[in-house]
């Protein structure tokens, strides 16, 4: 017998979707307003705020958001197994636990959206599938897998308008803004779950045209110093 009938092999990425790795603000700007006022909202918001990995916004609950201290806490993950199935886990790895501390928008969008959860719920009684999740189906209640929320966030993408990207480019997007606009790359490494800040470095800080005009800016300032001394 040959061992490998019925092993299924993954299709290799689409070469448009290969092209862009972040967003830009503008880019940004059109997806949030353009997900104003939908179930899509608040996942999103909390992906780029917090900087998920869409196995975590999967896996949040309502209860993992503290309003009064406006935080969120990270310790679970939500991954696909053999048959499709969701299947919840732990978190990457020890520095990916961690609490997350949010801005007034995203967390004035997670309020609105328990408060649309609470009445579907309502509104379903018996055929509501209770599951206290920040990204769930808005026709019954239950959790939808990561897989799932990629396709309605591709499917968001494509009304706007806007260039294919992996919905993990929400979190390089995340990293790469923050730092060029002038957040400590430490503290973002720290958000974002990263065990050194190395990690933060290499893998998902790019060389923007905004980072080299800040460069040079710099550079101009010292150059000035000290040629005219």
């Amino acid at each position: 017998e040959n061992p490998n009938m019925g092993v299924k092999l993954r299709k290799p990425p689409r070469l448009e979707e290969e092209k862009k790795e972040i967003y830009t603000m503008e880019e940004m700007a059109i997806l949030l307003n353009g997900a104003k006022g939908t179930d899509m909202e608040a996942p999103l918001l909390v992906v780029f705020d917090a900087g998920l990995r869409r196995g975590e916004v999967c896996a949040l609950e309502f209860s993992d958001f503290d309003f009064e201290n406006k935080t969120v806490t990270i310790s679970k993950n939500l991954t696909q197994g053999l048959e499709s199935e969701a299947v919840l886990t732990t978190v990457k790895s020890a520095s990916s636990k961690r609490v997350v501390h949010l801005t007034d928008v995203t967390m004035e969008a997670v309020k609105r959206a328990y408060v649309q959860y609470k009445k579907l719920q309502l509104a379903k009684g018996t055929n509501f599938v209770p599951s206290n999740r920040l990204v769930y189906n808005p026709k019954n209640g239950a959790g939808i897998n990561p897989h799932s929320f990629y396709t309605k966030f591709k499917r968001l993408c494509k009304e706007l308008g806007l260039p294919p990207i992996r919905l993990h480019g929400l979190r390089s997007t995340s990293i790469t803004l923050a730092i060029e606009n002038g957040a400590p790359i430490k503290a973002v490494s720290a958000k974002v779950g990263h065990k050194d800040v190395k990690i933060t470095e290499n893998i998902y800080l790019k060389n923007t045209e905004k980072m080299t005009a800040q460069t040079t800016e710099v550079m101009s300032k010292i150059m000035e110093e000290v040629v005219n001394k």
